[in-house]
């Protein structure tokens, strides 16, 4: 047990570094795992966990080697953060070339009368003749 804990304190250090092998040992322990769990040969599982490790190990290599993995860091600059460190999110998303109208296009329902306060205390059951 403390061997295992201490090879992933040791690997979660190069887990951003290197994602597709964080990715394949992580999804190969759990196939492995959920294997495991349905009593199944240990050499059966040990064959779930290595390609489920494998597939998703490869698929993450191919992933991070034709996209950029930095596209999706929010860079900040003066502008966007603030002096008491809040975020000034610009958009470029136009506004409406009409004023919405107050209820958006929903009509509204009539107005129903609330009933009395007494008889709002008590829940109203139902008729037992009724269909």
């Amino acid at each position: 047990m403390k061997a295992a804990l201490l090879a992933c304190v040791l690997a979660s250090g190069s887990c951003a570094q290197h994602p597709a092998y964080s990715i394949g040992v992580a999804t190969g322990a759990m196939g492995f795992g959920a294997c495991e769990i349905d009593e199944v040969k240990v050499g059966d599982c040990a064959i779930v966990g290595a390609a489920t490790g494998l597939f998703f190990g490869i698929l993450t290599a191919v992933l991070y080697h034709f996209t950029d993995p930095n596209a999706h860091v929010l860079k900040l600059d003066d502008e966007t953060v603030g002096s008491g460190g809040e975020l000034h999110l610009h958009t470029f998303t136009p506004p409406p070339p009409v004023p919405l109208a107050a209820d958006a296009g929903v009509p509204m329902p009539d107005a129903v009368e609330a009933p009395p306060p007494d008889a709002a205390a008590q829940p109203a059951l139902p008729d037992a003749a009724a269909p």
